[in-house]
C-alpha cells in the first residue's frame, strides 16, 4: 500500500517537472527567436495595468463617502498595480543577445508566471469590489 502511494507521488513529481520543462522550453524558444524578452510576454496586461493606474489616480471619492471602504480599496488596488508593474518591467528589461540570455529570461518568465497570475486575480477582485462601491455611491 505504501509503495503505491510513493509511486503515485513520484509520478506526480515527474509530470510536474515535465510540465515546467515544456513551459521553459517554449518560452526560451520564443525569446531566442524574437531577440526580446518580456516586452511581448504580457503586452495586454501591461497596457491594462497602465490604464488602471491612470484611472485610480484620477478617482475622486465624494466627501460624504470617505468613511466607506472605497479609499482603502483604491489604495490597496494601486499598491498591487505598482507591484505588478515592477514585475512586468523586470521581465521586459532583459536584453537577449545569446542563448544563455534567452534561457535566463525564459526561466525568469516561467518562474514569475504564477506570481503574475496571482496579481491579476487580486486586481480582478479589487475591480469587482470597487464596482460595487461605486455603484452604491451613484445610487
Amino acid at each position: 500500500m505504501a509503495e503505491s502511494i510513493v509511486a503515485l507521488g513520484l509520478a506526480a513529481n515527474v509530470v510536474q517537472f515535465i510540465e515546467f520543462g515544456s513551459r521553459l522550453a517554449a518560452q526560451f524558444w520564443s525569446f531566442y527567436r524574437s531577440g526580446s524578452s518580456g516586452a511581448h510576454f504580457h503586452p495586454d496586461l501591461d497596457q491594462i495595468n497602465i490604464d488602471l493606474q491612470r484611472v485610480l489616480t484620477g478617482l475622486q471619492v465624494p466627501p460624504n463617502q470617505t468613511d466607506s471602504g472605497v479609499v482603502q480599496l483604491v489604495q490597496d488596488c494601486h499598491r498591487i498595480s505598482v507591484e505588478l508593474d515592477a514585475i512586468l518591467r523586470s521581465l521586459s528589461e532583459v536584453k537577449i543577445s545569446s542563448a544563455r540570455d534567452a534561457l535566463k529570461a525564459a526561466f525568469k518568465a516561467v518562474w514569475k508566471e504564477d506570481e503574475i497570475k496571482a496579481f491579476q486575480d487580486r486586481l480582478d477582485r479589487f475591480r469587482a469590489q470597487l464596482n460595487l462601491h461605486l455603484l452604491t455611491i451613484i445610487r
